[in-house]
């Protein structure tokens, strides 16, 4: 079904999202991944160090786009979504 969803988008030159929780991407087998031309995992966790609960981002796939693997901290404000500012050798 996300198969025929994402061609006929594509077909009619659409951006669109899908956005599907951990429980339901593994309950698909993941293939929902593997029909989509990028995945983007938002995550939280705790950081031990300060005990406060932070937010990463992965872009795990992007077709014909090079991206970094690496998970990036990120927050939620007023503004909208803002990158917390990375090593300057992480985004080479």
């Amino acid at each position: 079904m996300i198969d025929a969803l994402t061609h006929v988008l594509a077909k009619q030159k659409s951006t669109s999202i899908i956005i599907m929780d951990a429980t339901a991407h593994e309950l698909s087998h993941r293939m929902a991944e593997y029909s989509t031309y990028g995945t983007i995992r938002l995550m939280t966790k705790e950081n031990p160090y300060t005990g406060k609960i932070e937010r990463f981002m992965q872009i795990p796939k992007m077709r014909a786009t090079r991206i970094s693997l690496e998970a990036v901290n990120y927050d939620i404000t007023e503004e909208g979504i803002k990158l917390l500012s990375r090593k300057k050798e992480d985004l080479s």
